[in-house]
């Protein structure tokens, strides 16, 4: 461990919950934000998205599967290894970039390795694992938020197929991605009468609303879907009709702490930005680090 992870660490959690592989797989994300990320993020910022290369270059490097078991593909790395991904891109302070990577690689394309059959692993799964197809995760309704017992895009058996409508907002990825995680309602009210699609980019019926502009996460893109008439095929549904609150409710612990780990990363990086300017900053013809009341506040940090 370096010597500034070494002081904030005050609670050895790196020694009681990392193993050796997890610091390699550290020194490997830390030196991608650092040599990768960081320079190219203010252009993504501008152009409000994480572009599909950068994707590639992720799943070039192994690093879009590390929570997938290895007998999917995936790395086999588990929750740890996903705090590791999160804690680093949070470290990066582009919490837009980290939203986007991270809606992918833990919040979507997670649930084929948890519902999906063999089939639909071995169809969706390499290009997901490549970055060749960009994922997002389509829960959040106008009307509704994010309370699933509330949504109501509704997906209709026809068949050999199911036939969605309705909208979705406030989707991380809603323009870039290739594949969509929907849930949506093929039952009565309540959590019950929800199930889980993958949509495919280029179904038709399905289209993008608006996308929004906002004032922080900028490269985090996010945007409207539109479900009119939109025909899924059956075989991709994942799980069982009737399951999509099940899965959701099994991702939401692994989403969380994946989400706390981006926190203490952004966290550990502002106080490394602070510590450093404090050392650098000339006040009284000592730098502010001198004066022991400035070293008392970053102390309470610790």
């Amino acid at each position: 461990m370096s010597a500034s992870n070494r002081v904030i660490d005050s609670l050895l959690l790196d020694d009681t919950f990392l193993e050796e592989e997890h610091r390699a797989l550290r020194d490997v994300l830390r030196r991608f934000v650092r040599e990768y990320v960081v320079p190219r993020a203010p252009r993504w910022e501008s152009e409000l998205r994480v572009p599909g290369e950068a994707f590639r270059e992720l799943g070039r490097l192994g690093l879009l599967g590390l929570s997938f078991p290895a007998g999917h593909g995936g790395g086999g790395a588990g929750t740890r290894g996903a705090v590791v991904l999160n804690e680093e891109l949070g470290r990066s302070t582009f919490g837009g970039v980290a939203s986007s990577i991270t809606t992918h690689t833990d919040f979507s394309a997670l649930h084929l390795s948890r519902a999906g059959d063999d089939e639909q692993r071995r169809r969706f799964l390499p290009d997901v694992l490549s970055g060749r197809r960009i994922c997002a995760l389509a829960v959040t309704e106008p009307d509704a938020s994010s309370d699933l017992t509330r949504l109501a895009v509704r997906a209709r058996r026809d068949g050999d197929a199911y036939v969605l409508d309705g909208r979705k907002t406030f989707i991380t990825n809603a323009n870039i991605a290739d594949l969509f995680f929907v849930v949506a309602r093929t039952g009565g009210p309540g959590r019950h009468g929800l199930s889980l699609f993958v949509v495919e980019r280029g179904t038709p019926g399905l289209s993008n609303g608006r996308t929004f502009e906002k004032t922080g996460w900028r490269s985090s893109d996010t945007g409207e879907l539109v479900f009119d008439e939109c025909r899924v095929p059956a075989r991709n549904r994942l799980g069982e009709e009737g399951e999509g609150f099940r899965w959701m409710m099994r991702g939401l612990d692994h989403e969380r702490i994946g989400l706390a780990a981006q926190a203490v990363g952004l966290g550990e990086a502002a106080l490394a930005e602070t510590a450093a300017w404090l050392r650098s900053r000339p006040a009284y013809g000592r730098t502010l680090w001198d004066l022991q009341a400035i070293r008392h506040e970053i102390a309470r940090f610790l």
